[in-house]
């Protein structure tokens, strides 16, 4: 279970790489939109990820993750969903706390 969230998070990083030209012609996003569109993800996951750690030791491992999981399918969801820049962005941080 964990190789697939490892690799759910690389995906998260490498796909959106990918579809950069499609993001910017269907929302009509700007190159600063573009540029958070990536660092927001990585930005968030790596806030997040010391102080997740440390509450999975706390309030147990096995809640946390699906509720990390949780969170990173439904923002998936929502930023495939998104009707313009913002909300995109917006959905990319939450993933990354996901």
């Amino acid at each position: 279970m964990l190789l697939i969230t490892i690799f759910m998070t690389l995906i998260g990083i490498s796909s959106v790489n990918v579809a950069l030209p499609s993001i910017r012609q269907g929302l009509d996003a700007s190159q600063s939109d573009l540029q958070w569109v990536l660092s927001g993800y990585v930005l968030t996951f790596g806030v997040v990820l010391v102080a997740a750690g440390r509450a999975g030791d706390i309030m147990g491992r096995g809640g946390l993750f699906l509720t990390g999981v949780g969170i990173f399918t439904a923002s998936s969801v929502a930023a495939g969903l998104a009707p313009n820049p913002e909300w995109l962005n917006a959905a990319r941080f939450a993933q990354g706390i996901g």
